[in-house]
């Protein structure tokens, strides 16, 4: 076996990067699959809202900063227990904060924030992008989309 040539490091770390995220999406079109056929493994569990959403802001730092985005979590409430599917919630929070980051002008805020609706609670964000276009409204819960 001979040695990996050092100009080729970068190019195999994007294909590694790439692998995995093709796997996800694999992963993904198998849980919608799932969701539609009604086979899906329910494990739910009991979840602090805020902590949860303060643990998910933490994990999109990294891209915030990227980015040149300032996130913020904003809660007019405080220990607020849910029976959720973490996985699934973590996932959703996950896509919405990373689309408001990348969507967002540079040097702005996405801001996170929870607070009680008549007898529910809401996670709002916002964030400083141009939002989504009159036309593509209508197709925003179409498969794939």
């Amino acid at each position: 076996m001979s040695a990996v040539n050092k100009k080729m490091i970068p190019l195999l770390d994007i294909a590694c990067r790439n692998s995995k995220h093709l796997s996800q999406l694999i992963n993904d079109i198998l849980d919608i699959s799932k969701i539609e056929s009604g086979n899906v493994d329910s494990h739910l569990e009991k979840i602090e809202l805020v902590n949860f959403l303060k643990e998910t802001i933490e994990l999109n730092q990294g891209m915030a900063i990227k980015f040149n985005i300032a996130l913020s979590l904003k809660s007019d409430v405080n220990n607020v227990w849910i029976n959720s599917e973490k996985r699934s919630l973590h996932k959703i929070m996950n896509n919405l904060i990373s689309n408001a980051i990348k969507f967002s002008d540079n040097e702005k805020e996405v801001s996170v924030r929870l607070s009680k609706h008549k007898t529910n609670y809401r996670i709002s964000i916002k964030d400083t992008g141009l939002g989504i276009s009159k036309e593509y409204q209508p197709f925003l819960f179409t498969k794939f989309t």
